[in-house]
């Protein structure tokens, strides 16, 4: 039923579809409700109401979708809430909350679906907070809560995400801080805190991130200093802090990662100098210091750096 703009409702006999495996209803713009027979869908894997723009609610019926893999409410913008029921959903492998403006918060519930890998909330811009029992997550590996503009914390609970391999957190603009739990995400490869304007410190448990290979600090302009136990994250390829305006210094630990290639300094205005332990940074490539104004002058350390490449002045 791609794209039948027009359709406003679904009839009670799609629940004697017995068979059925996939219900697509992207684009359905005038869909307001799924009917109540919905849960008689007992094969149903794949539910697709990708902007269903008039969609403000699921079914409590919903919940009995027990071989549901898929649920994609992508752009669904009148979504204001999902019921308890959502957390009854044992198969759920995907859940797809993409541009649900109106979403304000997720039921505790939601830390029952056991199977679920990837929970997309990117643009969710009204989402102010996450519920505790997101800790109770034992198979996620992508959180994405990109542009989620109003989320101002991070439960302490998300450190048990154990599975976790990406945290999506850019242009959270409300989030000041992370919590200490967040050292406990033994599995996390990338971090991206794009644009996180409000961040002004990260926790010291940062740096048992062993697994760590991307931290994206751009635009964090509130940022001012890095903790000294940044420099055991020995995993670490790519450390991003373009447009950092309030870091005045880089810890002397800097020179402990031993697996950085590129450090990305531009348009770090406050930055007055560098350690001298940047020199022992033995696999570096790319060093950008591009209008780092305050800057007088490199170490001598600098001549050390075997293995770079690109300076950029």
């Amino acid at each position: 039923l791609y794209g039948c703009g027009s359709l406003k409702a679904l009839p009670e006999s799609i629940g004697n579809l017995n068979s059925l495996v996939k219900l697509n209803l992207r684009d359905c713009q005038s869909l307001e409700a799924l009917p109540e027979s919905i849960d008689n869908l007992n094969s149903l894997v794949d539910l697709d109401l990708y902007t269903c723009g008039s969609l403000k609610a699921l079914r409590e019926s919903i919940g009995n979708l027990n071989s549901l893999v898929k649920l994609n409410l992508y752009g669904c913008g009148s979504l204001k809430a999902l019921l308890e029921s959502i957390g009854n959903l044992n198969s759920l492998v995907k859940l797809n909350l993409y541009g649900c403006g109106s979403l304000k918060a997720l039921p505790e519930s939601i830390g029952n679906l056991n199977s679920l890998v990837d929970l997309d909330l990117n643009i969710c811009r009204s989402l102010k907070a996450l519920p505790k029992s997101i800790g109770n997550l034992n198979s996620p590996m992508k959180l994405n809560l990109g542009v989620c503009q109003s989320l101002e914390a991070l439960p302490e609970s998300i450190g048990n995400l154990n599975s976790l391999v990406k945290l999506d957190l850019r242009v959270c603009k409300s989030l000041k801080a992370l919590p200490e739990s967040i050292g406990n995400l033994n599995s996390l490869v990338k971090l991206n805190l794009y644009g996180c304007r409000s961040l002004e410190a990260l926790p010291k448990s940062i740096g048992n991130l062993n697994s760590l290979v991307d931290l994206n600090l751009y635009g964090c302009v509130s940022l001012k200093a890095l903790p000294e136990s940044i420099g055991n994250l020995n995993s670490l390829v790519d450390l991003d802090l373009y447009t950092c305006g309030s870091l005045k210094a880089l810890p002397e630990s800097i020179g402990n990662l031993n697996s950085l290639v590129k450090l990305n300094l531009g348009d770090c205005q406050s930055l007055e100098a560098l350690p001298k332990s940047i020199g022992n940074l033995n696999s570096l490539v790319d060093l950008d210091l591009f209008r780092c104004r305050s800057l007088k002058a490199l170490p001598e350390s600098i001549g050390n750096l075997n293995s770079l490449v690109d300076l950029d002045l």
